[in-house]
């Protein structure tokens, strides 16, 4: 499913649930901490409700904040996953220097994931749960 502007909450649903099921493959359980630096967005969204479905936590962290800033919330939250926009890599790789937290950057498609980080995009895309997964929800 491509997001065009619009979405059914049907549709929402059912992508949320695919994101969930991606976070859960990774090891997000009850109680881990999402860490979103992410734009106000559809993928916002998407992976705030996927890591509340997981009983995860979500820290919403302001875009405008710097590397310094951002360092100093991962230090005090310990999340397991960061997910941000390919812009922002800087202001990630000084805030998880040291840290082992899966790190999921969204990108345009020309600039896809870097070393140490997994790809946002295909996650969020709709597609089948495994029965597996599934079950766990």
């Amino acid at each position: 499913m491509s997001f065009d502007g619009r979405m059914s909450y049907g549709d929402l649903q059912a992508s949320v649930r695919h994101c969930a099921a991606h976070l859960y493959a990774l090891g997000v359980k009850p109680g881990d901490r999402v860490l979103l630096y992410l734009p106000n967005g559809f993928e916002f969204i998407q992976v705030l409700y996927a890591a509340f479905s997981l009983g995860a936590a979500v820290v919403p962290v302001n875009t405008r904040l710097t590397g310094r800033e951002v360092a100093h919330i991962c230090a005090d939250s310990q999340p397991s996953v960061v997910a941000y926009g390919a812009e922002a890599r800087a202001a990630i790789e000084q805030a998880a220097a040291g840290s082992d937290c899966i790190r999921l950057v969204l990108g345009a498609p020309q600039t896809g994931a870097q070393v140490g980080e997994l790809a946002l995009a295909p996650m969020l895309a709709a597609g089948p749960q495994d029965a597996a997964t599934r079950a766990a929800l």
